[in-house]
């Protein structure tokens, strides 16, 4: 007897979709009294704004809530800031360091998991999602018990001109799971995305147009470019909402000369142990 395919909707009855953002919390991997400098706190609202948060805003054909991790001990304006912004998200306030354990009682503290499943898909606050990308992470949903899902595929953002990027394990990536009958979850933010592979996780990687988009810029010195630059790199369909404000006039060569820096380094640090 044929099954009938499930819809969407009827998909989406089973499980809950969350988008979780941690923002200025307190890591183990950061200096505790980075996240609420006035001035480092500004420039990530702008860059926010900028990209983060009309990626999410512009997402098309998936249900979902948007959690933003917060300092507790931020300054008033950007709580008004995040306050203003309730139509689209959720800030969600943390004293002391932000673990794991947190995020995930957070999250269930939340009353927004009432599913027998939940997705949890993580963004840094300076980084972007393809328009689709939600979708598609739902339209994977088959009632795993726990499995991550991953694009390989992504772009950089570098001065202003897109480069195109195939990063296996790269830090934008989902997590189905079942939650206990306890209300028990871990969420996406459990794992780092270096860790990704390790043989007890299950990985579904998804191969679509570039759903991911890095963003490169002077107040994060971990990411470095990694990918190729595009002949056409100053727009992208995925990307509708990306602007051209502050594209440097780099050519073609000029870009490939960035690009191709990361792998003269490697080079010369290999011909120098040898």
């Amino acid at each position: 007897m044929l099954r009938r395919k499930a819809s969407s909707e009827e998909r989406s009855d089973n499980f809950t979709h969350l988008v979780l953002t941690r923002f200025n919390v307190v890591t183990t991997f950061a200096p505790a009294a980075k996240g609420i400098e006035e001035a480092w706190l500004r420039d990530r609202v702008a860059l926010f704004m900028k990209y983060c948060f009309p990626s999410i805003a512009g997402q098309r054909g998936a249900r979902f809530h948007w959690l933003v991790f917060c300092n507790a001990e931020s300054p008033t304006w950007f709580k008004e800031h995040m306050a203003s912004l309730a139509k689209f998200l959720t800030p969600i306030y943390v004293e002391g360091l932000a673990t794991n354990e947190v995020f995930a009682r957070k999250v269930k503290e939340s009353g927004y998991v009432v599913t027998p499943y939940l997705i949890t898909t993580r963004l840094d606050n300076d980084d972007a999602l393809a328009k689709d990308n939600l979708a598609l992470v739902q339209r994977a949903f088959k009632q795993q018990e726990r499995e991550f899902v991953v694009f390989p595929l992504g772009l950089q953002l570098f001065r202003g001109h897109l480069y195109g990027l195939y990063w296996f394990d790269a830090p934008f990536f989902s997590l189905i799971e079942r939650v206990g009958s306890s209300g028990n979850l871990t969420t996406v933010l459990c794992m780092r995305h270096g860790d990704l592979y390790n043989k007890e996780n299950r990985v579904l990687r998804l191969w679509h147009t570039p759903q991911w988009l890095e963003v490169i810029h002077a107040n994060n010195a971990s990411n470095a470019l990694r990918g190729w630059p595009k002949v056409l790199s100053r727009a992208h369909s995925n990307y509708p909402w990306l602007g051209t404000e502050g594209v440097e006039k780099d050519t073609f060569i000029e870009r490939a000369n960035f690009a191709s820096q990361r792998v003269r380094r490697r080079l010369r640090r290999m011909f120098a142990s040898n």
